[in-house]
């Protein structure tokens, strides 16, 4: 390609095969793309994005090219003069499919300065210098948890499993059991670090003696089966009782939640969109057979769950996902009209989650059925969006 041309483009996303994937027939990536899932294989997340661990292609003239060296190549054309100047000469975004069958690990993301110090420090677990802000959209439903529980819920939990009181030292125990506040950062700190690090055989009796009572219970709550099924699949675990200490969240098709630096979280189960800066830092306490690093998630945890709200402004054009994230905005286009005029002062990525579209500018047109992604780039002030059968399509785009 000698020169750059200013049109849509269509890109081709990598699959990654994660252990809490769904599989067979419960497989929605491959549903999404159009393609026969294989047997027994967990397909997990869709990337779309320029990070090196799983870059995408953009199809030029009918080849694969890499979106990386594309962007290299064209920066301010594709990703926009003002996107170059703030974030360099890559995507500040990361955008995903995630389709989820069990628990993800419990987690939380560093912000820039320790991912830079971690990325120092330890390069093979901490593959990047950059934070992860994200959100998670519901294409039908996630069930996750999400940041510990005020102070009295913890309280409440603690003698509810009374169990749970074994891990603490003396003293947390006391102030914890004569509670009357309603908010005590301090304590709730130093609670969750205790039990973090509690003592490999308290842990492992309070396990057991918990796991006992919630399998003689007659009738389980949710979190209780899944404490259950987390500990067939990983038995003597600290993450089990982070579980039971975290809020839980249901979202419905089109809510939203955001999980900024060092909000504790683990996604359980559902098929979402998910958009974060440029990265894959990720600092994980449990549930996994990867590295795990408690040490540095108590560091750097928040407290403040307020944080995780999403505002969605609402129109006639789509819903606007708000975020205080710098590198990404999300617009669920609501194709109420047959067509749509799309303004656009920097890149724009789509996704077509249902149905068909055209998009065209000057002269150009692409079509784009469900699964497919389309680039365009920021050399275009404005394309239109025909809809050709019942479309839901989700728009990323830097915020300028």
């Amino acid at each position: 390609m000698n020169s750059f041309i200013s049109k849509p483009y269509k890109l081709i996303g990598k699959i990654q095969y994660y252990d809490w994937g769904t599989k067979n027939e419960n497989a929605f990536i491959p549903r999404l793309l159009g393609m026969e899932a294989e047997t027994d294989l967990p397909y997990a997340e869709y990337w779309i994005g320029d990070h090196p661990k799983a870059p995408a292609d953009i199809l030029v003239e009918g080849k694969k090219q890499s979106l990386a060296e594309m962007i290299a190549n064209y920066p301010k054309e594709i990703l926009g003069k003002k996107v170059v100047k703030k974030f360099g000469k890559r995507l500040p975004f990361l955008l995903k499919v995630l389709s989820i069958n069990r628990a993800l690990s419990i987690q939380a993301h560093p912000d820039k300065k320790l991912a830079q110090i971690l990325h120092q420090k330890d390069p093979q677990n901490y593959p990047d210098d950059n934070h992860k802000p994200e959100i998670a959209i519901a294409i039908d439903e996630l069930s996750a948890v999400v940041g510990l529980k005020e102070i009295n819920e913890i309280k409440n939990v603690f003698d509810y499993y009374e169990e749970l009181y074994s891990l603490l030292d003396k003293k947390s125990a006391a102030d914890l059991r004569s509670l009357i506040s309603r908010s005590d950062d301090r304590l709730l700190k130093k609670i969750y670090s205790e039990i973090i690090f509690s003592n490999e055989n308290s842990l492992k009796q309070c396990i057991l003696s918990l796991t006992q009572k919630i399998i003689e219970k007659p009738n389980r709550t949710k979190i209780e089966q899944l404490f259950l099924d987390q500990y067939e699949i990983y038995g003597i675990d600290v993450g089990l009782i982070s579980i039971l200490l975290f809020n839980q969240v249901k979202l419905k098709s089109s809510e939203a939640i955001f999980t900024p630096a060092g909000i504790p979280h683990a996604y359980l189960k559902g098929n979402i969109i998910e958009c974060m800066a440029n990265s894959d830092n990720v600092v994980r306490a449990g549930l996994t057979k990867k590295y795990t690093d408690q040490k540095t998630l108590l560091e750097m945890l928040v407290l403040d769950n307020s944080r995780t709200f999403v505002n969605i402004e609402e129109s006639e054009n789509g819903k606007f996902y708000k975020t205080t994230a710098e590198e990404f905005e999300i617009v669920k286009l609501e194709m109420t009209k047959q067509k749509q005029i799309i303004q656009q002062k920097g890149i724009n990525i789509i996704l077509v989650v249902e149905g068909s579209v055209v998009i065209s500018n000057s002269g150009f047109s692409i079509n784009a059925n469900r699964g497919d992604t389309i680039l365009i780039p920021a050399a275009i002030n404005n394309y239109l969006i025909e809809q050709i059968k019942n479309a839901s399509i989700f728009l990323v785009r830097v915020p300028l």
